[in-house]
């Protein structure tokens, strides 16, 4: 089984980091992801990049406190 590596992805790493799938800076998407990101930092969001051993992303995982869903929940609190 590979090396999995876990990265905590905030607005201070985001650049370095990338944006898991959206990898090519140059892509026109990258920024409109990168800013829609930085939006949702400031509201709580959590982004995890799982990456293989020599670095390339293998997955991501994004959460926030239900109040800041995009998707309906009941989550009061």
């Amino acid at each position: 089984m590979p090396d999995v590596t876990l990265v905590r992805v905030g607005p201070e790493n985001l650049r370095e980091c990338g944006i898991g799938c959206l990898r090519n800076r140059d892509n026109p998407g990258y920024e409109r992801k990168a800013k829609w990101l930085r939006k949702r930092f400031a509201e709580g969001l959590r982004f995890l990049l799982f990456r293989d051993e020599k670095g390339n992303p293998l997955a991501f995982l994004g959460y926030v406190p239900g109040e800041f869903a995009w998707r309906p929940v009941d989550a009061q609190g």
